[in-house]
Formats: C-alpha cells, sequence, structure tokens
C-alpha cells in the first residue's frame, strides 16, 4: 500500500523532519511555511500572502518562548538565524505578490534552511544517548556538519547528521579528519540506484585498518525509528489536518493556537524513540531512502555490525520507491543527505576519483540556482523531463562539529 500524498522530493524536507522536537511555536511556523509551497503548485497568491504573514505572526507573538529554548551560548547563532528567517520570509512575501512561480519555490526553500538553522541553534546542547559498548567509537555529539567532496568530474555537497546517526557520522567525520576518503576510487554505480566508494583497495572489499590496533574498525548498524507522526499513513494526516485548521481558524489565534497544539501533541508522539543498534528496523526510519541523494553506509548483508569505510550515495526515485516504501529502508545506516552536485554524482562512473573530502566553516549561507535535467520524477520518463530550475545548498553558517573520540 503505497502512501497517499506527495512523496518526499527533496533531501532538505526528509532532513528537517527527521529533527528532534523543538517545541509547539516553532512547529507551527514550519506548518505555516510548508503550506506556501500547496499553495503557490496551484497559484492561489492569497492564501500564500496569508500563510506568510500569519508565519511572521507567530514569530513575533512566541519569539519569547522560542529564545528561552534556546542555550545561552548559542544565542549569538539563533539571533543571527532569526533575522535571516524574517527576511527571507518577507522576500518570499514579495515573490508571491509578483505572482512568481519558480521564485517563490525557490525562495521557499531558501526561507526554511534560515528555519532550520533557527531549530540546531535550539538544539545545540542535545546529547543523544549512545550504548556504552558504543562510546570507544568515534560519534558525533548531535547536530549538522557540512562536508565538500571533489572528485574528477566536479564537486557536490553533502550534509552528515549527528542527531539520528552519530556513531556512523562520527565514523566518517574521523575518517575525512584523517584524509582517508582522499584518492578513493568509485568501485560501483548504477544508474538509478546508487554510486558506492570508500575502499582503499579500489576492488570493493576494503575497509578501514585503525593504525592504533592493527584492526580493521568496524560500527554498528544504526537506525533510529521515526516519530509516529511520519509513518506512512500517519504524516499525510497530520499535513491535511495542519492545514485544515490553519485555514479553519485563521481569524481566531487563540483557537487557532488550541487546535494546532492538539495537533503538535499528535505529531511528537513517540518523539523520544531510541536509536536501535546491531539489527535492522521493520518501521519507517527517521532518515529514510526516499529523496535522492542519500548518504548510506555499506555493509556486509548477512552481517549488520559489518560497515566500516564503504559508502554509497542512493539515486532512489521518490515516486516509485516513496519515503518508507523502499525495499531497502531499515537495513542500513543513513546519516546524511546530499544538498548539491547530484547532476555531478550521476556523472561519476567505476574507477573515477574522490580527490577530497573537507569539512566547511562558512560564515554565511551559500546557494546557487541551476537548471538542469528533473530527475526528482519517476526515472522511467527522465529522457524526456524538460529542464527545471532547481535551488542547491552550498553552505551554511553551522557551529563546529563536535567529534568525540
Amino acid at each position: 500500500s503505497l502512501r497517499g500524498g506527495n512523496p518526499v522530493r527533496l533531501e532538505e524536507v526528509a532532513l528537517r523532519r527527521s529533527l528532534p522536537d523543538t517545541g509547539v511555536d516553532i512547529w507551527e511556523v514550519e506548518k505555516s511555511l510548508e503550506q506556501v509551497d500547496d499553495l503557490v503548485k496551484v497559484q492561489n497568491w492569497q492564501g500564500g500572502r496569508e500563510s506568510t504573514t500569519h508565519a511572521l505572526e507567530v514569530l513575533s507573538r512566541n519569539e519569547p518562548a522560542i529564545f528561552a529554548r534556546v542555550p545561552a551560548a548559542s544565542r549569538a547563532q539563533a539571533t543571527a538565524a532569526m533575522a535571516e528567517l524574517r527576511k527571507n520570509i518577507r522576500t518570499l512575501q514579495d515573490r508571491i505578490v509578483a505572482q512568481d512561480v519558480t521564485g517563490s519555490n525557490l525562495q521557499l526553500r531558501r526561507t526554511l534552511w534560515f528555519f532550520d538553522l533557527v531549530q540546531l541553534a535550539m538544539l545545540s546542547d542535545l546529547k543523544v544517548e549512545v550504548p556504552a559498548e558504543y562510546q570507544k567509537l568515534p560519534r558525533l555529539a548531535g547536530g549538522w556538519v557540512m562536508l565538500r567532496f571533489t572528485t574528477n568530474r566536479g564537486s557536490f555537497t553533502g550534509l552528515l547528521d549527528g542527531f539520528n546517526a552519530p556513531v556512523t557520522a562520527g565514523n566518517f567525520l574521523d575518517l575525512i579528519s584523517r584524509g582517508f576518503y582522499n584518492g578513493t576510487k568509485i568501485t560501483r554505480v548504477e544508474r538509478f540506484n546508487l554510486m558506492q566508494t570508500g575502499d582503499p583497495k579500489g576492488d570493493g572489499t576494503g575497509g578501514f585498518t585503525d593504525p592504533a590496533t592493527g584492526k580493521r574498525r568496524t560500527i554498528p548498524l544504526e537506525i533510529r525509528p521515526a516519530r509516529r507522526e511520519a509513518e506512512i499513513t500517519a504524516a499525510a494526516v497530520i499535513e491535511r489536518r495542519a492545514d485544515y485548521t490553519q485555514d479553519r481558524f485563521s481569524v481566531d489565534p487563540l483557537k487557532l493556537r488550541e487546535e494546532m497544539e492538539k495537533l503538535y501533541q499528535k505529531y511528537i508522539e513517540g518523539d523520544e524513540q531510541p536509536i536501535v543498534y546491531g539489527r535492522t528496523l521493520e518501521k519507517f526510519p527517521a532518515i529514510p531512502l526516499g529523496p535522492p541523494g542519500v548518504l548510506s553506509m555499506a555493509r556486509y548483508e548477512k552481517d549488520p555490525n559489518s560497515a566500516s569505510s564503504q559508502f554509497f550515495v542512493s539515486f532512489s526515485d521518490p515516486e516509485l520507491t516513496p519515503a518508507g516504501n523502499n525495499l531497502s529502508d531499515g537495513k542500513y545506516a543513513n546519516f546524511g543527505y546530499v544538498t548539491q552536485g547530484l547532476r555531478v554524482l550521476r556523472k561519476l562512473r567505476v574507477g573515477d576519483v574522490i580527490q577530497k573530502v573537507e569539512v566547511l566553516d562558512c560564515k554565511e549561507a551559500q546557494f546557487q540556482e541551476t537548471r538542469d535535467q528533473d530527475f526528482a520524477g519517476s526515472a522511467i520518463y527522465t529522457a524526456k523531463a524538460a529542464p527545471n530550475t532547481n535551488l542547491e545548498t552550498l553552505c551554511l553558517p553551522l557551529p563546529k562539529p563536535k567529534l568525540i573520540r
């Protein structure tokens, strides 16, 4: 049974929905901004203006409550992100007033990245629990880390997620700090499936040998179950009810707040589910193989704890295999997404080289608009798809990674 509604086609949507809870105040802003996407698609410009206005009103009314949840050390970061979020919402309003469909869609995606930066500031002190038997492995203590991969065919950018895969992302970041991936070859390419690399031998059998022990370092299969709202049937219901509630009670702020609070409680139900280690997961994972560009660890089929250094980037088709319906969901440790350069990834062939992988330290957000073939649609029709304008994220001003060795 396939999930109803629109499939999750964009990596940033999947990342945002996998973030830990940041409270009803910020959730209401998120739902108002997400509503803009559907309104712009049908050119409901009046509705788009109302949704962006409501988002600004919620931010103004609840700003003290939002900042009360920000750790003291991250107040400056949150203040800067909030200012950028407000500015970008107003720019989004300008695009909507101009009835610019493409401009509105691109500006909405840009705006939501600044929304994410506010949430990351709120979550800056969050500690993800890791079982004692894995605490000797490198781990990323929460947060996101942005990386640039340079290849002989161009570069692409990715985000590591320490909230949902702290050990997997920590292992990956540790290998990057050692320069392990510099010069590794692409060992496997399947056009509409994946690209795999990370083997120093170059034949698909190698891994990382820790010089401190002289042994191959392996990490456990690590998967966080999604909160209940993200399950296949529940997510679409929550989204529809949030849209309906915002429309119905738009002129009654107190009633709207009351109804949104009820939906929010359903949204976060089961939010504190612990990460599952050492076994596959039958439930819907927090980071699904939905949109193209998922970063995932390769492993031996019969040993869930055999991942070492090899990783793959999935090109899963969100139309044919919606998030939660992919047969590989819950069987591999997904630890991030590619935010820029998917067209470079699709050009890579066996024997091409990852020349360098580096952690990015950005002072300001950087984006680029590209006009490229639409790979978000079904792979069957890719050859016939018309070029479309896309927004790619080159860099975000993220805190310094907290790598624990």
